[in-house]
């Protein structure tokens, strides 16, 4: 089977209000802790240690070293006063006081004597290059103080986290640290003129667009201050009567891969205080959601449990009432079968004007996943999209118009009609559409989990049920399925063929 790239489904989730995070496991804690002025141990004269000891005392901590020979790059460090030299070995008052301590393990004996006394001591151990036997780990980190971004494998591959941190440098600007020294110098005047903390998010949150820091951060040392004050103050200065009520976003998901979404989407979903989601948006895409977020599922599926659509738009008032941020986050487009009118017409009768940033919807995706052009010159000259859920049936039902679907020189794309599906196909048929037609059938489209199948439309009209019930199910019909480069090789095989 012909998988696409991208992603496999969340589940990280919040069903009915209450928190069920089903995330993996943290293997770690990840904390930034202060070590000023504190007393730390290092176990070991090697060059590995002496790294340590170099981070350490950019930190401010104190370095009592035990080590029985010294390495060029400790010696040098003891020669300039950087380490306290302790003794050969560690001893219970030498251990006394510590936060934490790094071992090299090259002595295995003090080492052993080290993991032994830790526990009672309070003491957190660090043995370099060893996972398995350390309290905690140090990340590797990219350093544009007093911006700092660690980034850490849990200690599978020191590599890896090298390489992501080479990779995050490279899009940091250098300026970083300045600027964020700069903004730290506005913030009692932002405090003044915006008294509560809600009001300051909001206002650092619009301020800090990434066209912004760019700019700011290139700025030159010497107007780097002047410049953010002045940004500052500008941007205040229609600010001060901030509406506290809250705000809401619809904001289009896409069909699952992270990497169609939006910069507007991406930055809603950063700043967002509730994220009400549908239950076919990915996990990576939540993942983009900022962690201090309230996630909670309200999704809908096709023959299961759902939440109906008035509570999802209670809900969605509830939460905008409380002034909070919320963003309604929905799969592919909110304004192509996906509710979102309805969704907007019931905030605009409450006095909630959203916002709204479209998404990539399923058939734009799912065609570019196959290579089918969706319009052609000389092929297809039109493209609808139509949706297959219809309560009520199809054929005989008054709500499909054939004649007006079956054009031979549009490309049709059904949404939701796994069930219906031989009677759209029989009804195309009848208004004039021909049994060669191609068809392309989606499952999962734009993810990790994406299927697909070729047919025509005639062997679509003996369509006997979903072989993957439960997975979203999008179909293409039209001339221009024929370009799909599997196309031909799905024609050299009989009936409908797995691509």
């Amino acid at each position: 089977m012909r998988k696409s790239s991208t992603m496999r489904r969340n589940d990280r989730k919040i069903q009915g209000g209450e928190d069920q995070d089903q995330e993996t496991r943290l293997e770690y804690l990840p904390i930034f802790l202060s070590v000023a002025d504190q007393d730390v141990v290092v176990l070991g004269g090697s060059d590995g240690a002496a790294a340590k000891v170099r981070l350490l005392r950019r930190a401010g901590a104190r370095v009592r070293l035990f080590a029985r020979t010294l390495g060029p790059e400790m010696g040098e460090l003891a020669r300039v006063g950087q380490v306290a030299l302790a003794g050969d070995r560690p001893t219970v008052d030498g251990l006394m006081g510590c936060r934490l301590a790094f071992d090299d393990g090259v002595d295995t004996d003090a080492s052993a004597f080290l993991r032994a006394r830790a526990p009672g001591l309070g003491l957190l151990v660090n043995t370099i290059d060893i996972p398995q036997a350390c309290d905690f780990i140090v990340p590797a980190i990219v350093d544009r103080s007093p911006v700092v971004v660690a980034i850490s494998t849990g200690g599978a591959s020191p590599a890896l986290a090298k390489l992501v941190r080479q990779r995050v440098e490279s899009v940091l600007p250098a300026g970083l640290g300045r600027l964020a020294r700069a903004l730290l110098a506005c913030r009692e005047g932002v405090k003044r003129v915006l008294p509560t903390g809600r009001a300051r998010l909001r206002f650092w949150d619009s301020f800090l667009t990434d066209a912004r820091l760019d700019r700011l951060a290139r700025c030159p040392v010497e107007q780097m201050g002047e410049q953010v004050a002045e940004d500052v103050e500008s941007a205040l200065s229609g600010t001060s009567d901030i509406d506290p009520a809250g705000e809401v976003t619809l904001v289009g998901a896409g069909p699952g891969d992270p990497g169609l979404l939006s910069l507007a989407a991406a930055q809603a979903l950063r700043t967002a205080d509730v994220v009400l989601h549908d239950a076919l948006v990915s996990r990576e895409v939540l993942d983009m959601v900022r962690k201090e977020a309230r996630l909670i599922s309200v999704g809908k599926r096709a023959g299961g449990a759902a939440m109906p659509q008035d509570m999802i738009n209670r809900l969605i008032v509830t939460h905008a009432r409380r002034g909070v941020r919320v963003v309604r986050l929905k799969g592919g487009d909110p304004f192509i079968f996906g509710r979102g009118g309805e969704e907007q017409a019931h905030l605009i009768a409450h006095g909630i004007h959203p916002r709204v940033i479209g998404g990539t919807t399923a058939a734009l995706g799912v065609a570019a996943t196959l290579g089918i052009p969706l319009t052609h010159r000389g092929v297809a000259r039109s493209l609808r999209l139509v949706t297959g859920a219809l309560g009520e049936g199809v054929e005989g039902s008054g709500v499909r118009n054939w004649g007006d679907l079956a054009d031979p020189e549009t490309t049709l794309c059904l949404y939701m009609a796994g069930r219906a599906v031989a009677e759209v196909a029989r009804g195309l048929m009848a208004g004039g559409l021909s049994a060669t037609t191609p068809v392309a059938a989606v499952w999962s489209g734009c993810t990790a989990d994406q299927e697909h199948a070729f047919c025509s439309l005639g062997e679509l009209a003996l369509w006997t049920g979903d072989p993957r019930n439960g997975h979203p199910l999008l179909f293409i019909v039209g001339a221009v399925v024929a370009f799909a480069p599997a196309w031909k090789e799905s024609r050299d095989q009989s009936g409908v063929q797995t691509g």
